[in-house]
């Protein structure tokens, strides 16, 4: 099973950074050009975990692979059909809801470690704190009229700037000048001009 998150950055931070980082906490890395693939024993009791980071100019983005969720999943669905005619139908939802919410609270968990340790493998320059960011930096998040990872002028109905590429989630859509919904109760009358010879 799978556990994805994003932190979000200054700027991108250097795969380099990041490995010399880990490096030192004793996390054994490996990396290429493009991302970074951690193997972390801190937490999972039973294997390691394997954890691809990519970095891009505004966040770090993680996927890890959490075998012991699987044999979580597998020893809740055992003991579901264990107990599917020994107990009450009543009793067996109650336990298996119980079950499921305590599937989920240890992928809660699981998921918290994991963000907390791949926080901690990112250089300290590039964290996006309000009493670390630029001056400037934190002008261009509270200006609407500014991209807020690189200071270029956008405007309002911009999904995507045109200087850095970033998504822009609070865009507004141009309405369409075809829509004539509003137009129904409305009637038209035309008048021609006849020409005579």
């Amino acid at each position: 099973m799978y556990i994805n998150g994003t932190i979000l950055t200054n700027s991108q931070p250097t795969i380099i950074s990041i490995c010399s980082i880990a490096k030192q906490r004793g996390i054994p890395t490996s990396a290429n050009n493009q991302h970074i693939k951690l193997l972390i024993k801190t937490i999972s009791f039973i294997r390691e975990i394997k954890c691809t980071i990519t970095t891009n100019a505004t966040s770090v983005n993680y996927r890890c692979f959490v075998p012991e969720l699987i044999g979580y999943l597998f020893v809740c669905l055992a003991a579901m059909l264990f107990l599917f005619r020994m107990f009450s139908f009543t009793l067996w939802i109650t336990i298996f809801v119980a079950i499921i919410i305590i599937f989920f609270l240890v992928k809660i968990y699981f998921d918290h470690q994991i963000r907390r340790i791949v926080d901690s493998i990112i250089p300290q320059s590039v964290r996006l704190i309000p009493e670390l960011a630029h001056k400037e930096h934190v002008e261009w998040i509270n200006n609407p009229l500014v991209c807020s990872a690189c200071g270029a002028a956008i405007n309002k109905y911009s999904a995507k700037c045109i200087s850095c590429g970033i998504s822009l989630p609070n865009h507004e859509f141009i309405k369409s000048n075809t829509d004539h919904s509003g137009d129904k109760n409305k009637t038209i009358q035309y008048h021609y001009n006849t020409c005579e010879k």
